[in-house]
């Protein structure tokens, strides 16, 4: 197998080579997962800061490192979305 033959050099519309349905198909699904991964992560991380924050006696630097740390997290999940919201848009 060539890397060529994941490609079909006919596709209406479309000058030189464009990836078949297959590899596209496989491309947005392993996106799909990967985001939804990485989604489920930056969640687990969110919940564990507010556990911490929430049930434990620590000093003020400590919280500030869990907000730091929660909103970084949340702005990963908002990177995830973003992944989610393209992948489903569809190639431009």
């Amino acid at each position: 197998m060539t890397p060529d033959d994941h490609y079909s050099t006919n596709a209406p519309g479309q000058p030189g080579k464009t990836p078949d349905n297959s590899e596209a198909s496989h491309l947005a699904d392993a996106t799909r997962t990967t985001a939804h991964d990485i989604k489920n992560l930056f969640g687990l991380i969110v919940t564990y800061c507010s556990l911490i924050d929430t049930h434990s006696d620590t000093p003020s630097a400590i919280n500030e490192d869990l907000d730091e740390i929660r909103a970084a997290a949340q702005r990963g999940i908002a990177l995830a979305d973003q992944f989610q919201h393209n992948d489903q848009m569809g190639p431009p």
